[in-house]
């Protein structure tokens, strides 16, 4: 009995890096859609430790995401936020506490940005 295998190597791999880099980009707007969900509602300032006051609307509307790429061990996807003061609430300075709004997303949604990148990769058949 012989039994014959023909692989499509280069065209299988094609088809799992652009579902990775979909399941990437999905999860990167995922944490985006957390963040601007979660500013805190009331009046600036926000209390320290919760997420900072929307006050003009500016660190909210700034936050974004790069599209994935391919770095040396895997992909990368980046959320962001150009706002020169974003650094300074995320982890506050010598006057004023930490009004953290990047991280606990991260921690928050991690496992579920993982379950967003796998759905995608089961889609490659």
């Amino acid at each position: 009995m012989v039994t014959t295998f023909k692989w499509h190597g280069k065209k299988f791999n094609k088809k799992v890096l652009r579902q990775a880099r979909r399941g990437l980009n999905s999860a990167c707007k995922m944490y985006v859609t957390y963040i601007k969900q979660h500013m805190y509602p009331g009046h600036p300032p926000a209390p320290p430790g919760s997420p900072p006051a929307i006050r003009t609307g500016r660190l909210r509307r700034g936050i974004t995401y790069d599209r994935a790429v391919i770095v040396a061990d895997g992909f990368m996807g980046r959320v962001r936020s150009p706002v020169s003061y974003s650094t300074y609430l995320e982890y506050g300075t010598i006057n004023m506490k930490a009004r953290p709004f990047m991280i606990p997303a991260m921690k928050s949604q991690g496992p579920k940005a993982g379950r967003e990148v796998i759905k995608h990769l089961r889609k490659v058949k």
